[in-house]
């Protein structure tokens, strides 16, 4: 089947349209659900010893110990962190404007 030049643009440019829009479909919904909640600033997990925080765009910006890692993460303030459920040995060390979102449990 043969197309006119005019009818083989419209159609690239439709492709590229519906291929952006889905592009942007998923990427939204990949960071508003999952290990990251929508409006959270940093997402703190531990694997095994080690306790990783992860910044709202999936990112590992603090690794190591659980103290010293959620309280790096705290120093920022103004935020909002969401901690994956386990246990951390901790002495939260929190400023102005930052609320603390557990799994499993109510906000604080």
């Amino acid at each position: 089947m043969k197309f006119s030049r005019k009818l083989e643009g419209l159609i690239v440019a439709i492709l590229c349209l519906i291929s952006a829009l889905v592009g942007l479909y998923v990427g939204y919904t990949s960071a508003t659900s999952g290990v990251y909640p929508a409006g959270v600033t940093y997402t703190v997990y531990k694997e095994g010893d080690v306790c990783f925080v992860k910044n709202a765009y999936g990112a590992i910006v603090y690794s190591g110990d659980p103290n010293t890692t959620i309280n790096n993460a705290l120093s920022r303030g103004n935020c909002h962190i969401f901690i994956k459920a386990g246990t951390y040995d901790v002495n939260l060390v929190v400023k102005n404007n930052t609320k603390i979102e557990g799994e499993n449990m109510e906000q604080f």
